[in-house]
């Protein structure tokens, strides 16, 4: 039984070529919330002062979670169909003492989420596996929060909203946690939104108010002079709304102008909007089980759908495809320009060669595959880019020989000029070389992994999600056998959970036999001097002032 499980927790679903993406990942994030700047940060690098250093990070990271889910078993516990803030008649209320445990929680997860990073860089443990490992919770903590505050107001027709409505507002918080995430996957800097810091303290100040002054504090109604009143839940669920959609337009703006500066990962239309795809399956799919349920399923069970669509989500919003993005989309565009420059006859000699746009370089037009891409070519020596194309491009070696040569000599140390605002960082453009078309053509990757995955490895995005027949048969069942719609609700919300704990511990393990990590400590799994030796990393090769922020042994104090 032992054995069964170790071998279920340890699943590779992650491919060679995301594992090269995070050997050469770079944390890249842009805050400019003047409450976390301000207040919040100053407050955590204080904080994290006093945490010993033998307290590893992603411990942090995971009780900060645990807070959290908390909350959620005990608002369950005492109030499973929202109905005892009600105020109806029959409804029993929830003790004032969850209430204070609930905003000691919630600011505990929120203070444990903002310190994680900055122990980890304190001791020299930052790295991927723990960016991974907090995004992923934080994914899961999106159905958490939203489904926590509804037991504040409750299913009151009178001073609330129906769980209908309240299930919206779920969806929206989903979209926005989903579209920031995509918006790193396109342009691969994470903007964090600023409703995340007002969400935690505003949730912390409620639960506080609820606690000291009771649920009902909460029943009325605000004035709106000749309009009539409007019950304070609505307005709650205005606030909800609002704040989660505000991020949107800068989301859009942000990914305009990763066009336009040519600053991003610049992916074809469709390529951008690939992870969309399995999202807006399942939401339509989640709207539409509850509108056409023959038991009326959201006002019978509400509790059960918001934690199958917070599962479902989190899981979508971390899957991917092992398959590099090109920079025009994928295969069909590898194939297409290597068929493009080979004459039909399949003799060696190439086309005309080309001035690229990105460069101050001529080049064969068979290597226009890497026109936007290739930091290395035009970022470095000549004697590095030549190390660089025999190490990881010897099939195109040929070809790459056949570029026009420069006036200065390879001898001397030339460095090529690129037009763009900033040059593309090594975590862009490893995928590219290590996974290029003319290799990529003589197999097929198809594996799947998730999109938090995707956008921190640099690999495709994939758009489909081996869960979705599991649903609609489902659905579409409970639409034929009415009786059997809880059971099957029931079914799907723990094959899910079940399903979606076992991906992460098996990506979490991975990624700690990867990096010879153990996850709760700061300790290694091998000593140092038993491991074997590795390949070095191509942005060791290149420049050593570049090189990626890989992980690394906490240095033994004496």
């Amino acid at each position: 039984m032992r054995q069964l499980f170790r071998r279920l927790m340890n699943h590779q679903y992650l491919t060679q070529d995301q594992i090269n993406g995070f050997d050469n990942y770079k944390y890249s994030a842009i805050d400019t919330s003047p409450l976390s700047q301000y207040v919040m940060h100053p407050f955590w690098d204080w904080l994290v002062k006093f945490f010993p250093r033998w307290f590893a990070p992603n411990l942090m990271t995971f009780l900060g979670f645990l807070f959290s889910a908390m909350n959620l078993v005990l608002l369950s516990y005492y109030d499973w169909n929202f109905e005892a803030s009600s105020g109806e008649e029959g409804t029993t209320p929830i003790p004032t003492w969850v209430w204070l445990c609930t905003a000691i929680n919630i600011f505990l997860a929120y203070t444990l989420d903002g310190i994680d990073g900055k122990q980890a860089r304190r001791i020299g443990l930052s790295g991927p596996l723990g960016e991974l490992f907090d995004h992923g919770l934080d994914s899961y903590t999106a159905m958490l929060i939203p489904t926590c505050l509804y037991s504040i107001f409750g299913r009151s027709r009178v001073y609330s909203v129906r769980p209908m409505r309240m299930y919206y507002v779920c969806l929206t918080v989903y979209f926005n946690f989903f579209i920031s995430h995509w918006e790193k996957y396109n342009t691969g800097i994470l903007y964090l939104p600023w409703g995340y810091d007002l969400s935690m303290w505003g949730s912390t100040a409620m639960y506080l108010v609820t606690w000291w002054m009771g649920f009902e504090r909460w029943k009325f109604e605000l004035p709106l002079g000749s309009y009539g009143t409007l019950p304070l839940g609505n307005v709650m669920e205005a606030v909800l709304h609002v704040s989660a959609m505000a991020n949107l337009p800068l989301v859009i703006i942000n990914v305009y102008n990763s066009y336009a500066h040519r600053t991003g990962r610049l992916l074809s239309f469709w390529e951008a909007v690939r992870p969309m795809w399995p999202f807006i399956t399942y939401f339509v799919i989640l709207l539409a089980w509850p509108y056409l349920s023959p038991n009326d399923i959201m006002e019978k069970d509400p509790r059960a759908i918001f934690m199958l669509s917070g599962t479902i989500f989190s899981n979508v919003s971390r899957k991917s495809s092992g398959m590099p993005p090109f920079c025009c989309g994928g295969r069909r565009c590898a194939k297409d320009l290597v068929d493009e420059n080979l004459n039909e006859g399949g003799r060696d000699s190439l086309k005309e060669p080309i001035y690229t746009t990105t460069a101050e370089y001529e080049r064969p037009l068979s290597l226009k595959f890497y026109a936007r891409h290739d930091w290395p070519y035009f970022n470095c020596t000549l004697q590095e880019g030549q190390r660089i194309r025999e190490k990881l491009d010897p099939v195109s070696l040929q070809n790459a020989r056949k570029m026009i040569s420069l006036d200065k000599g390879v001898d001397e140390e030339y460095e090529m000029k690129h037009k763009t605002p900033q040059p593309m960082t090594v975590n862009q453009i490893y995928g590219w070389y290590s996974d290029r078309a003319h290799r990529y053509l003589r197999r097929d990757r198809g594996t799947f992994c998730r999109l938090i995955v995707s956008q921190m490895s640099v690999t495709r995005c994939e758009a489909w999600h081996w869960q979705t027949p599991m649903f609609v048969l489902s659905f579409l069942t409970s639409l034929w056998m009415p009786l059997l719609e809880r059971p099957l609700l029931y079914l799907l919300l723990i094959v899910t959970t079940l399903s979606h704990w076992q991906y992460g511990a098996s990506v979490v393990n991975q990624m700690c036999e990867h990096f010879n990590r153990v996850c709760f400590t700061v300790h290694k799994r091998v000593p140092q001097e038993e491991l074997p030796k590795k390949k070095t990393l191509l942005a060791e090769e290149i420049s050593q002032a570049d090189k990626p922020h890989a992980e690394e042994p906490l240095k033994k104090e004496k």
